[in-house]
């Protein structure tokens, strides 16, 4: 009597120029085959076996490195958005805040290393270069503390001060719809997609209310406008919109930075 079973031929691949037999092949049993024991099914080599797992663990450790750089991008744009559009980036500010404070105690410490070769000026220079930047780039209470910085006469050099007198100058204003959020919110209007103008037009007379401010500070801005009741022209103040949540934040990051300033130069000095 004759058997005739199929017989499936797995023929090798090929990764890189080395050939691979597929490992299926091996763990076939010799009797499904009809093959007798005495039969010796060939074996493939065991660099093209060691070749074969070192490909499928980099497949493995490449595809896991992907899902993680995945999920951290997708977590951090997340936070991002989160942060910009609701707590009027805080997050970004204090970090920018922290990260300027290490760079110029980083700075100290190369300075130190300098000896006599370092420039002592330059160096306060570049300090104060880098805070101005933070604090034109976080803008409210720290603008403030550059106006704060540039009053300090007896302790700071002129031409550090110079630097910091630029907070004199008018600070960047905010734009109509969040000024007319603010006034909403103050006077209890109702939340409707009305125009800045139609909430301007509700608590003043009509067109009253000029468009630019004519003045901006770090906290607050000043537009004119005349009281529906007298026709008065009065001079509105409005707080900017991202104070009241940005400022107790602010205060501290700065106070704990300012502090932990003095510990981290000396640390770094050692």
């Amino acid at each position: 009597m004759v058997i005739i079973k199929p017989f499936r031929l797995v023929l090798p691949s090929r990764v890189n120029g080395v050939c691979l037999y597929n490992s299926r092949c091996l763990l076939s049993s010799r009797s499904a085959l009809g093959f007798h024991s005495s039969t010796k099914l060939p074996h493939p080599p065991r660099g093209a076996l060691a070749a074969h797992n070192i490909v499928q663990n980099t497949k493995k450790r490449t595809s896991r490195r992907r899902g993680f750089l995945l999920s951290a991008s997708v977590l951090i744009f997340g936070i991002y958005i989160y942060d910009r559009q609701y707590k009027y980036s805080t997050l970004i500010r204090n970090l920018r805040a922290v990260s300027t404070f290490a760079v110029v105690a980083v700075d100290s410490k190369i300075q130190r290393l300098l000896g006599e070769h370092g420039n002592e000026k330059l160096l306060r220079e570049r300090s104060a270069e880098r805070f101005v930047k933070m604090f034109q780039a976080n803008g409210g209470i720290y603008q403030k503390i550059g106006q704060s910085i540039a009053l300090q006469s007896t302790t700071i050099s002129p031409e550090i001060r110079a630097k910091f007198a630029i907070f004199y100058d008018e600070c960047p204003s905010v734009s109509l719809t969040e000024i007319a959020g603010v006034l909403r919110e103050d006077f209890d209007l109702p939340n409707t997609n009305s125009s800045p103008e139609a909430v301007f037009d509700s608590l003043f007379v009509p067109g009253s209310f000029e468009s630019k401010p004519i003045g901006s500070a770090s906290v607050a801005q000043v537009h004119r406008a005349r009281l529906k009741d007298t026709g008065d022209e009065v001079a509105v103040k409005i707080q900017k919109p991202a104070i009241a949540q940005q400022i107790s934040w602010d205060l501290w990051v700065f106070a704990y930075a300012v502090q932990s300033l003095d510990y981290l130069v000396s640390f770094l000095v050692r």
